[in-house]
């Protein structure tokens, strides 16, 4: 019945932890975003938009079910799971006769979190953790040596003495990370590539082969405007970003968590010269999210599949960017998104 009805299509875009004040705006006569200010043409627009949470587990899933993360427990008495009782978006669409496709660039949706369920085809294109110098082969070497002194100290009873090894063990691990990012920090960031829109052809290919006519679903999470802000080649240099500000925030950059908390919660404040550094990046990323968006429009509107589609282009959350004024006055998420 749904389908000689011809159903529409449905492709929910999530820009995640695109701000929505960048959606109409500029930074230094640059046009963030010519595709979205595009679409916005023959769109509607809220200008009140606030997510569920800060950060992405619980706003999906107010995304997937409707549901406010408290009810979700209540529901799956799991905080990491669904569960059986809770239907999903993905789950009624298929059951309504929909080809449910997925291309996530966020760890986060994957199959242990459950968000993956009721697609059919799943895509990641996960960002390298790039900042993670655990997988350094001098890290490595290292950790195997103390693990073979772990080994040996082991018959030792002395629960003193034990644990001021383990307390050593840590902080030694700790300075050994800290040692290489300051020696390979510029190799640990350049190295990083985004490579969203030449991995979208994959979809290309899907959608021209294996699409059968059927209404399908088409969920994206792109990850663009996401930390550590590092946008394409092309990009950077398009802003003027130079590798002296990657220089100046690369502590920032190779220990994220950290300095957030910092930031959120000692009152650690970044300089004014970070800031704007930062911010720089991020709206550099904000066009490329852009960019990628219209790679998304321009396949679809080559394969024909706009014609009876809905479009939805949302954020999960926005980025703060220690904004002075803001009600933590530096604070660095914020529940705004587009």
């Amino acid at each position: 019945m749904l389908n000689k009805l011809k159903a529409p299509n449905i492709i929910l875009i999530v820009l995640d932890a695109l701000r929505a004040d960048k959606v109409l705006s500029t930074y230094k006569n640059k046009n963030l975003t010519p595709t979205l200010k595009s679409l916005l043409q023959n769109s509607i627009y809220f200008n009140n938009c606030i997510t569920n949470s800060t950060w992405t587990v619980p706003s999906h899933i107010n995304m997937f079910t409707g549901l406010y993360q408290t009810q979700k427990w209540l529901l799956s008495k799991s905080k990491t799971k669904f569960g059986n009782k809770i239907p999903i978006l993905t789950e009624i669409l298929k059951d309504l006769g929909y080809f449910n496709i997925c291309f996530t660039e966020n760890p986060w949706i994957n199959e242990k979190m459950e968000f993956t369920r009721g697609f059919d085809i799943v895509l990641k294109n996960w960002k390298p953790s790039f900042i993670r110098m655990e997988k350094s082969k001098i890290f490595q070497i290292t950790t195997f040596f103390l693990k073979i002194i772990d080994l040996k100290l082991k018959k030792i009873k002395s629960k003193k003495f034990l644990n001021f090894w383990y307390s050593f063990k840590n902080k030694f691990e700790a300075i050994i990370i800290k040692m290489l990012q300051k020696l390979y920090w510029k190799k640990i960031i350049f190295n990083y590539r985004n490579e969203t829109i030449n991995k979208l052809e994959d979809l290309n290919l899907i959608l021209k082969n294996e699409y059968d006519n059927k209404p399908f679903y088409l969920f994206f999470n792109i990850m663009a405007t996401h930390g550590p802000y590092i946008p394409i080649d092309e990009v950077k240099k398009y802003f003027g970003i130079t590798n002296h500000d990657f220089k100046i925030i690369k502590n920032f950059l190779l220990n994220p968590l950290s300095s957030t908390v910092n930031i959120n919660i000692r009152s650690k404040y970044l300089s004014d010269k970070k800031i704007e550094i930062v911010k720089k990046l991020y709206n550099a990323c904000v066009f490329y999210s852009d960019q990628i968006v219209n790679k998304i429009i321009t396949i679809l509107k080559n394969l024909r599949l706009l014609e009876n589609s809905y479009v939805i282009i949302t954020s999960d959350h926005g980025e703060q960017l220690c904004e002075v004024g803001s009600l933590f006055k530096r604070a660095w998420y914020t529940s705004e998104c587009l």
